[in-house]
Formats: structure tokens, sequence, C-alpha cells
């Protein structure tokens, strides 16, 4: 059953076609250990090609070491190739004036990005999950966002980064991990409330769904497919009516039909 939900979301946002190469992040965690072996149940039937991809952020010395050693073996266990790098995320934060997330977010995809450059993959796969993409919904209301803020986690973003597991619960994950006796990592800064998404996950979230509702997360994520319904279809006819109406454009200039 939890296969054939997370294909039935592969096949509604038309994640995946007939020989992709997919190139996996992995973290270590359960999320993104879960999507690797929904993946490889994929290979056959269409025909993929998959890589596993982790970046060491270098933030918990022997533990980031761990990680990566379990994620390299993984790698060989699965028959899979394994690329990786390390980037010292706190210099790396201190230099750009970012978060330390936003820096490792940032080192994250600029390193699949260019692993999957170099290495022919057409897909880069993460294992964010509905959990994650109510928690994204909430941090950006409490941020003060308009409504393309409250759309989360888009499932597919420039047609290359996919989140198979978008729509899976947390709980599911996990209990899907459990059936198939498969080992997986935690990361300990996950607890740590001095970060904004983790005090979500950790106290807002129960807060709300003991005293308000207890299926809050699957009603931010409802909240934010609606919105992304309406984002789409806001912009596909501003786009119809601007294209309608230009009548130059090149680099620097855009001229309209004033009647039009």
């Amino acid at each position: 059953l939890f296969l054939r939900e997370v294909f039935e979301t592969i096949s509604q946002f038309d994640m995946i076609q007939k020989k992709d190469a997919v190139l996996a992040g992995v973290s270590g965690g359960p999320d993104s250990v879960a999507l690797v072996r929904v993946l490889l149940y994929l290979t056959a039937g269409l025909d993929l090609t998959l890589g596993i991809a982790h970046l060491n952020h270098d933030l918990r010395g022997a533990v980031s070491q761990g990680d990566e050693a379990f994620v390299r073996e993984l790698s060989r266990k699965l028959g899979l190739p394994f690329f990786n790098k390390t980037v010292d995320i706190r210099s790396l934060a201190k230099q750009e004036r970012l978060s330390i997330e936003e820096a490792g977010r940032n080192a994250r995809y600029a390193f699949f990005t260019k692993t999957a450059d170099t290495q022919g993959f057409t897909k880069i796969a993460t294992g964010h999950n509905q959990d994650d993409n109510a928690e994204q919904v909430l941090m950006n209301l409490l941020r003060g966002s308009g409504p393309k803020g409250l759309t989360g986690i888009p499932p597919v973003r420039e047609n290359r980064f996919i989140r198979p597991l978008i729509q899976m619960p947390k709980f599911r994950i996990l209990n899907f991990l459990k059936e198939k006796n498969q080992a997986f990592v935690l990361d300990s800064s996950n607890t740590d409330e001095s970060y904004l998404r983790n005090k979500i996950r950790h106290t807002l979230i129960p807060l709300l769904e003991q005293n308000f509702n207890p299926e809050i997360k699957s009603s931010l994520d409802r909240l934010s497919h609606i919105l992304r319904q309406e984002e789409d279809f806001l912009t596909d006819q501003a786009t119809q009516v601007f294209n309608l109406c230009t009548i130059e454009r090149n680099k620097g200039l855009v001229a309209l039909s004033i009647p039009k």
C-alpha cells in the first residue's frame, strides 16, 4: 500500500519517465533512506539508473563522519554509485551571512546539481514528506508570507527536482522502514530548538494537534495544495494574457499593446 501510494504521487506529478537517471540526495535519515528503497522498486519497470549523493555538512565532527560512512555502506549494499563531498557549512554561513540551515540547503542543492550535470542524471530526488510540507507552510505563515509562500514545498521544481514522498506522513515512512528492517541514522541537530523549524516541529505542531486540530499536518498540507493549484492557474492565465499583449520582447525591453 505504501509503495502504491508513492507511485501514485510520482504518476500524479509526472515526476519520473522511462529511462530517467535519478540521483537521490541521501543524508542517512529515515526519509532519504526510504526514498532510495522506493526508487529501487521502480528501477526494473521504468528502466531507471540510480545514484546516491551525500553532502557532509561537517557540523557534528565524528557523528557527521559516521553518517557519511553509513550512506557509503548503504550504497555499496544496494550496488549504487556513491557521490560525496564535505563542506564546512559553519564557515560558509558566516562568510555568506546566512543561517546554518540556509547555507546548508544552498550547498546541498549546488552539490546535487553539479553531480547530476557531470554524471548525466536527469532528475534529483529528495526525501521531503508531508510533515516537512506542513512545517514549511506554518513557518512561512509565521513569517507573514503571501499565498505563494503558503504553497509549501513543490512536488516538482524546474522539471528536475522531485519529491516522491511529499504526500506521505512521517509515521508511515518509519513504519515502512520497520517492515523492511531497514536501518537509518538520526540527526541530533533535528531536536535543537534554536532552529525555527525544530521549534515548530517539536513545540508548536504538538500544541496545535493537542488543543486545536489533531489533523493539523494534513490540513496544512491540503491548504498548500489548494493554493498551489490557484497559483498555477493564475500564473497560467496571466502568462496567456501577457503573451497576447506583447508586441516585442528582447533583452531589457518589453513592448505591450495598450489597447489589448
